[in-house]
């Protein structure tokens, strides 16, 4: 495009500004009449987009579209994006609602995606994210940002509206101006262009959309993005993100319990009920109780696996992103990127001190961070900047931060109360473009939009590299950073693609990542470096739907030597003081096996904490060839109100098959969660147990 051109969109950009300073000293009803004005003055002097639309590559569509073929006859409202980009992010729900307002009307809406990283260029990367956050309107991916140029586009989110002979008509930019104009200006477009007879509704029902989400298909795991383990390392808490779940198993990948459903919500209550929009970040407190970020709920979480409960503790926190526990001063540090902030929530009943003033239990502020998109360091939290935080990781008394628009990680000391950097990004604090993949020391090393963060041991951190699909180690003491080596093996594990959230197991010394595009959890081992992908069973062998919704405990009939221990986790039990309650089982086989009448079958009731002062009868195991009548009795001699703990029921039983003839073993192990209650009216609890 010539310099003249481009001129003349600044040109018109300004006359546009000039427009709406002159609207809003003036009355409401003379609106109107202003914006007539101004798109009577734009046609004598037209600036007529070039069709350069054709040429790019499509996303949500069958074909690829050109502005003069299939826009014609239309408002356009032309969303110039970059996925990495949370101000961006924040766009889609509003643009997903008002898109839906003008289904009947004579307006389409594309994305113009215009990447800032190399990663965004990749247009199987551009799919990943369309799908990943539910874009459903065409998409084209332009590279070598040829749009971008020609239509002077300075910043993201930026919306600009074509009139349904190609011409420009206004630009919006930044989220602000967009939610505050883009309606009204849609609004005035239609009835100016109607009355000319220029709108044509055929040309909307003929564009060829698809949507690449209808071709999403994936297993256990939808785009996860973060993961963590309990304290005391038994338990995975993984944020399957684009399923809006969170996902409990064992260490090994064994899956314990679902959380949430598919469906989009912001609910609180038991594990089947609660509803998430975009969980993300996980912070386990101990080994029951974890919290999570719920990034587009803008909310934080508290998860208690006991009660299998899930209850808002924080809102109208900025997209938070990821969080970390503090045991030391009992408080969480919350990533919030939206904020381009750290933020605190305390969880001390005596509250807490920050920044000189006393916080009550539950206050959730800013703890770092004055709201500016930058990467600088200063020796007052308050007066730093960050730039889209997104991982979060605590090593004694140093907070480590994926700072990812600025390519570096962050430090903050929580000693000195000051923020540093320690590898990566630019000495100029508003330059947010100094990204690449170079592993060196200190300022000289180059990332890529890291995401994910973990400490491990002797003072050694991992970064998820996400846009260089890489792994980097970090000395913290000599701020060396280099790509961890990965030997993929023959275990068909592949390289990652937009790896986010880290987790160190120490015990194993092994790390998980959580290789979001791939859909997988990757365990590496730390004295190898050999990478094995992370299995996550389903110990029902149900299928995925009924599983991960939790509409049914019933086991699978098809039980052999590789599946033959089962879990099953049931709603919490009441008792009050000094009650006994009997707790009976009561086997149903609907499928193929029966109950071997011929052998022992063994049943053991356990307490998990024997300082609960509860009690529970008979306290050895049971041997018995008949499964009717089983039966136990709970007692609460000494337990005080509020007090919470697990019973365990392990069932070995020996089953036969109705129609084949070979008989099997299965481990039943029965998850009962007590809490000790005033409210209490049961004297007795029936569990069933489907075979």
């Amino acid at each position: 495009m010539s310099d003249q051109t481009i001129s003349a969109v600044e040109h018109q950009l300004a006359k546009q500004l000039d427009m709406e300073d002159e609207m809003a000293n003036s009355s409401s009803d003379n609106g109107e009449n202003l914006i007539f004005n101004f798109l009577n003055k734009l046609h004598e002097c037209p600036i007529v987009i070039e069709d350069d639309f054709k040429d790019l590559e499509w996303i949500n569509v069958s074909e690829s579209l050109s502005l003069t073929d299939n826009f014609h006859g239309l408002i356009t409202v032309c969303d110039f994006f970059t996925y990495c980009c949370i101000n961006c992010l924040h766009m889609l729900p509003f643009l997903h609602r008002i898109e839906k307002k003008y289904i009947p009307k004579e307006v389409s809406f594309i994305g113009i995606h215009s990447p800032k990283f190399e990663n965004e260029k990749s247009p199987e990367n551009v799919m990943n994210a369309v799908i990943r956050h539910g874009i459903d309107h065409p998409v084209c991916n332009d590279p070598k940002l040829k749009l971008w140029n020609q239509l002077c586009i300075r910043c993201w989110p930026t919306i600009v509206i074509i009139s349904p002979n190609g011409k420009l008509l206004f630009t919006l930019m930044g989220e602000l101006a967009i939610k505050n104009k883009l309606e009204f200006y849609i609004d005035i477009c239609l009835k100016y262009y109607g009355q000319k007879n220029q709108l044509f509704m055929e040309r909307k029902s003929s564009l060829p959309i698809i949507s690449v989400k209808d071709s999403n298909k994936v297993s256990h795991l939808n785009f996860p993005t973060k993961i963590a383990s309990s304290n005391d390392g038994k338990r995975l808490a993984i944020a399957n993100t684009l399923s809006n779940m969170i996902i409990i198993t064992t260490i090994d990948g064994m899956i314990e319990f679902t959380i949430g459903s598919s469906s989009v919500g912001f609910r609180d209550g038991s594990f089947e009920q609660a509803l998430f929009n975009y969980p993300q970040g996980i912070a386990w407190i101990d080994q029951n109780i974890f919290y999570v970020c719920d990034t587009e709920n803008n909310a934080i979480r508290k998860i208690n696996i006991i009660l299998r409960t899930v209850e808002t503790v924080a809102k109208s926190l900025n997209s938070p992103w990821d969080l970390v526990f503090n045991s030391d001063q009992n408080r969480l540090y919350i990533a919030v990127a939206g904020a381009h902030q750290i933020w605190t929530l305390i969880l001390s009943e005596q509250g807490d001190t920050v920044h000189g003033k006393h916080e009550q239990c539950l206050s959730c502020i800013c703890f770092a961070g004055d709201g500016n998109e930058q990467k600088r360091n200063h020796r007052s939290l308050l007066k730093s900047s960050f730039a889209q935080p997104t991982g979060i990781a605590l090593n004694s008394n140093i907070l480590y931060i994926a700072d990812s628009e600025s390519s570096s990680v962050r430090m903050i000391d929580l000693q000195t109360n000051s923020v540093s950097t320690l590898v990566g990004g630019s000495v100029d604090p508003t330059d947010l473009f100094a990204f690449g993949d170079i592993d060196a020391i200190g300022s000289k090393c180059r990332l890529q939009h890291c995401m994910g963060i973990c400490c491990a041991n002797d003072d050694i951190i991992y970064i998820a590299d996400t846009y260089n699909h890489k792994i980097k180690k970090i000395e913290t003491k000599t701020k060396k950073c280099q790509n961890l080596t990965v030997n993929y093996g023959n275990d068909n594990v592949g390289k990652f693609n937009e790896p986010n959230g880290l987790c160190f197991i120490p015990d194993q010394n092994v790390l998980l990542i959580a290789d979001t595009n791939n859909h997988r959890i990757v365990a590496i081992d730390l004295n190898s470096n050999n990478a094995t992908i992370l299995p996550i069973i389903n110990p029902y062998s149900i299928n995925d739907h009924y599983h991960l919704t939790g509409e049914t405990e019933s086991l699978n009939n098809n039980f052999n030597s590789n599946n033959n221990i089962k879990t099953l986790s049931e709603t919490p039990l009441k008792i009050s003081c000094n009650q006994k309650m009997k707790i009976s089982l009561y086997f149903n086989f609907i499928n193929t096996f029966k109950a071997d009448a011929n052998a022992k079958h063994r049943i053991k009731c356990t307490l998990l904490d024997n300082t609960s002062g509860l009690s529970i009868m008979p306290n050895n195991a049971i041997q018995t060839n008949d499964l009717n009548d089983i039966e136990f009795s709970l007692e609460s001699i000494a337990a005080m109100h509020g007090k919470i703990t697990e019973l365990s029921i392990e069932c070995n039983l020996n089953l036969c098959h109705t129609k084949e003839n070979y008989c099997t073993f299965l481990k039943l192990i029965i998850k009962q969660p007590i809490h000790v209650s005033k409210d209490n009216q049961d004297d007795k609890k029936i569990i069933h147990i489907n075979l």
